[in-house]
């Protein structure tokens, strides 16, 4: 089953910011960002390109409309920031049409997004200026593929099985 979070997906100007322990959380797709970060233990991530193991230390940054889910099968501590397209429209613009082989990358500034962000940074600018930087570590690790209009595709594909059902 994937659930469709209509939460995530309809706001601009966003930024959600949690911490977990031992994140478990099934299929799911919205409209937005959303990063997580493994603080201490294991984490592992399930999305459409297979499933990955996030250590201490390791980020994962997920797209917009891309399915993914999370299990921690012994002990995780982890921050998850969902954040809405307009703080990175112009990465958005460059990667909407593309999906990357592995989200997983090592962060260095975690502390640096966790206090400001869990502290409901209020400074708009501040924020992007943040979340860019996060995009610029992930785009340094990351495989990115064209998708060639596949997003679309699964979109109309929820739309449509919603609808008839």
């Amino acid at each position: 089953m994937l659930l469709y979070e209509a939460q995530n997906s309809i706001e601009k100007d966003f930024v959600i910011a949690h911490r977990d322990v031992n994140r478990k959380f099934p299929m799911h797709i919205h409209k937005s960002f959303e990063l997580i970060c493994v603080t201490e233990g294991e984490l592992t991530l399930i999305t459409d390109a297979g499933s990955f193991n996030l250590k201490a230390g390791e980020a994962a940054l997920l797209f917009p409309n891309h399915a993914h889910g999370y299990n921690t099968a012994s002990y995780s501590d982890s921050f998850y920031y969902i954040f809405s397209i307009s703080y990175v429209y112009d990465f958005y613009d460059f990667i909407k049409d593309k999906s990357c082989m592995n989200p997983v990358f090592k962060y260095d500034e975690i502390k640096e997004i966790t206090e400001y962000l869990e502290n409901g940074g209020g400074n708009k600018y501040r924020i992007k200026s943040i979340l860019y930087g996060i995009c610029s570590q992930f785009l340094d690790a990351a495989e990115l593929v064209n998708m060639n209009g596949k997003t679309d595709q699964l979109i109309n594909s929820l739309v449509q099985y919603v609808q008839e059902n």
